[in-house]
């Protein structure tokens, strides 16, 4: 079984996808020591990776036909198609997220950018337009849930977080400009 993991920095992925490969005994691939061990991203100017998704996606391809049972994570996933069963979208309320991303020090560009991305369902977008659609769970993880409850969906969270923008705006200086 290939599951897939995807959403924006700071929603839940690592955390999920440890406990969801334990409760499957699956294998969990960090995408982060394959782009590590392949060399296979540039430094942009703001010290960030540039990854060569093409590249990546081959090796991971090769590791979702070698393995049968596997965990994958990472906030990539929704921009290439690879095998899977299905690719689960976690979300995260904005107002928490960015909370949670201020924890971990990210700079206040990267806060906005991840926050703006999960306002306009960017992973969730990008998924449905790179896999079939029966394979895309989109999952409201504002609040954790367990391996099980994520797997027994059958269907979609609805989820909108527009309405709070107005809100997030202004906790963020210049959000909206």
């Amino acid at each position: 079984m290939g599951l897939l993991i995807t959403g924006t920095p700071g929603c839940g992925k690592t955390i999920f996808s440890k406990k969801l490969s334990r409760f499957l005994k699956a294998k969990l691939v960090d995408i982060n020591d394959v782009i590590n061990k392949n060399k296979i991203y540039r430094m942009s100017g703001k010290k960030e990776k540039i990854v060569d998704l093409k590249k990546l996606s081959k090796i991971l391809e090769g590791i979702l036909a070698k393995e049968k049972n596997v965990v994958i994570e990472s906030h990539l996933l929704c921009e290439m198609r690879l095998p899977c069963e299905k690719i689960i979208v976690l979300r995260c309320n904005p107002l928490v997220l960015k909370k949670r991303l201020e924890k971990r020090g990210y700079a206040l560009w990267k806060v906005k950018e991840n926050v703006l991305a999960e306002m306009l369902d960017y992973c969730i977008v990008r998924a449905e337009e790179n896999y079939p659609k029966k394979k895309v769970l989109q999952v409201d993880f504002t609040k954790p849930l367990s391996p099980n409850s994520v797997l027994k969906r059958g269907k979609n969270d609805e989820i909108d977080w527009m309405p709070l923008f107005d809100r997030l705006g202004k906790g963020l200086k210049g959000f909206a400009d």
